[in-house]
């Protein structure tokens, strides 16, 4: 291998005002525009690949990132080199020019792609961000590699933009195409959070999530008028109905019912469940039967109620959209539902009810609803997690997804993205 450590060609891709690339070999800095290396590069685009793979489209940004990735490619290639360094800006590497040649030394000449990082590592494994975009379940990362001549002659190879680059050469790997290494070698330290690789990549995830929708127009008016009709019925007796499920986390973070979540859950205090029904009942619009709940070994019932100008469901005699109607006790120390272990709630985090606009109707929330939220779900503030159960069609219909999110301090969805 013809490799001189005093000239080590490195490529750092610079993300601020606009994306660029500094070429360095030894004192030498060139700086290329990105948008000259976009432009120079021309590759076809696969847009059905990662959205039926991920449900997940590819962006322009990350596109543009990937053609990024090519010209550099083409351009250590070019140059004659057999080894180079690519990395991102905002990656901090420690490595010497004799650390990089004693590594480069020992891996020979039988590999292609080195990534400077193991993910599969044990230690990553609580740290690691989750993201459903990828093989593995988490963002990989192409902010740190190394590349060595025959690895860059198959990847230029490339002539359609499929997916990011760390997961087209992780794919090319696991097809026995390319030979990529990776093992960690403590040179490279980041918040991965803060990359723009990252950043462009969870972006294309969020928006996915958010774009999905298991409402219509008409069943989403139709529910709010569901919801409503209920409500007046509780109001007329003063009886309290709470959010209760996803339909709190869909108020407490989304503001709304969650596009994903296409049921409504709603709690009731035991004692007042058949005042309730009776007066339903009496006026004969909305229609309810009680239904067992036993997942996960559970002992309950519950109340499925609905119109009958809603949607029917095939198999099923009652109509979509419906409103859950589930029961909770008091202990005098908790109250709790039957349904789950997780739904049990000190009185003080459940009572007394909040009044919250929901949908267009008043509706109570607990006293806490942040507190309670964190004792039904130990990653609401983390991620969201769109499950594959369609309520319209009662069975799977989704594509699971997952992203994650922040949320404000009192638990509104933020974007992690941040402009430069």
């Amino acid at each position: 291998m013809c490799y001189n450590k005093n000239r080590m060609l490195t490529f750092i891709i610079h993300t601020k005002n606009g994306l660029s690339i500094a070429c360095k070999s030894g004192d030498d800095v060139k700086i290329i525009p990105g948008e000259d290396a976009i432009n120079a590069t021309n590759l076809a685009i696969d847009y059905n690949f990662r959205r039926d793979m991920y449900a997940v489209k590819m962006t322009q940004p990350e596109i543009d990132y990937f053609k990024i990735h090519h010209y550099i490619w083409q351009t250590f290639l070019n140059s004659g080199e057999s080894v180079c360094l690519i990395q991102e800006d905002g990656v901090d590497f420690s490595a010497d020019e004799d650390d990089m040649a004693e590594v480069v030394t020992e891996l020979g000449d039988d590999w292609d792609v080195f990534f400077l990082f193991d993910k599969t590592e044990s230690h990553y494994q609580h740290t690691s961000i989750e993201l459903q975009t990828s093989r593995f379940g988490i963002f990989w990362g192409d902010y740190a590699y190394m590349l060595h001549r025959e690895g860059a002659t198959k990847l230029v190879d490339i002539n359609c933009i499929r997916q990011s680059a760390d997961e087209e050469i992780l794919a090319a790997s696991a097809d026995g195409k390319l030979e990529a290494v990776y093992y960690e070698t403590d040179w490279v330290t980041c918040d991965e959070k803060t990359l723009y690789s990252y950043r462009i990549r969870h972006q294309a995830a969020l928006s996915a999530v958010m774009a999905y929708s298991g409402w219509s127009d008409h069943n989403r008016t139709l529910a709010q008028k569901l919801m409503r009709m209920v409500r007046d019925h509780a109001a007329k007796l003063r009886i309290d109905l709470v959010l209760h499920g996803g339909t709190l986390l869909g108020h407490v973070r989304h503001d709304a019912i969650m596009p994903w979540d296409d049921d409504i859950d709603l709690g009731i205090d035991e004692h007042v469940l058949q005042p309730l029904l009776q007066s339903i009942e009496a006026e004969g619009v909305i229609q309810f039967k009680q239904l067992p709940w036993t997942y996960e070994g559970a002992d309950s019932i519950y109340y499925k109620l609905w119109l009958d100008e809603g949607e029917e469901i095939p198999g099923h005699d009652y109509k979509f959209p419906f409103v859950d109607i589930w029961l909770y006790f008091d202990d005098g120390v908790d109250i709790y539902y039957k349904e789950a272990p997780r739904f049990r709630y000190p009185r003080e985090t459940y009572l007394p009810f909040q009044s919250v606009s929901f949908e267009g109707t008043t509706m109570q929330i607990p006293h806490d609803a942040i507190g309670a939220l964190d004792l039904m779900f130990n990653t609401w503030k983390k991620q969201i997690v769109v499950y594959p159960w369609s309520h319209r069609q009662e069975k799977q219909a989704f594509r699971f997804m997952r992203v994650p999110i922040q949320v404000s301090d009192n638990g509104r969805l933020q974007s992690l993205i941040r402009r430069k």
